[in-house]
């Protein structure tokens, strides 16, 4: 199941629970209130975070979750948080892609090359034939096509 959560006046956080194994992936996080809520709401626990990239409107509530998750960035992103100073830096980086599974649901973290920042992330639930692309694709264009690798191809107008 996917919840977008509203985190401010233009982002939005994605919990992607499995009730089954009571575990979920959180997509950036800025304000932690809504999100402890909706974990207990959804009797789920946030186990996993990934930021989509550095900037404090993706990771500014990660030092929030430091203790109970694994928060899992690019290691550009990473270096671009320590280099600002941010807090919740990452302790799981990757280079080009990683997976992660929640209660045998994979989640996939994939590294494009530079975009919005040097660090962009977009998160894949092959699963659920979803992606999350941070604020690599934030406009809609007419016949737009990004592709990800070879795996899949996502298209929008």
């Amino acid at each position: 199941m996917i919840t977008a959560v509203s985190q401010g006046m233009d982002n939005y956080a994605y919990v992607i629970s499995n009730p089954l194994s009571g575990e979920a992936a959180l997509v950036d996080a800025l304000e932690s209130e809504s999100l402890f809520e909706l974990e207990e709401r959804l009797g789920v626990k946030i186990t996993t975070i990934f930021n989509t990239h550095h900037h404090g409107d993706h990771t500014g509530g990660n030092s929030r979750f430091m203790t109970f998750a694994e928060i899992i960035a690019h290691k550009n992103a990473r270096q671009n948080m320590l280099l600002g100073s941010q807090p919740g830096l990452p302790r799981i980086v990757f280079s080009d892609e990683t997976s992660v599974f929640l209660g045998g649901v994979e989640v996939r973290a994939h590294y494009m090359g530079p975009g919005h920042t040097n660090g962009d992330a977009v998160i894949y639930f092959p699963d659920l034939g979803v992606i999350h692309t941070g604020d690599l694709i934030n406009q809609r264009s007419e016949e737009h096509t990004f592709e990800l690798q070879s795996q899949f191809r996502i298209s929008y107008a």
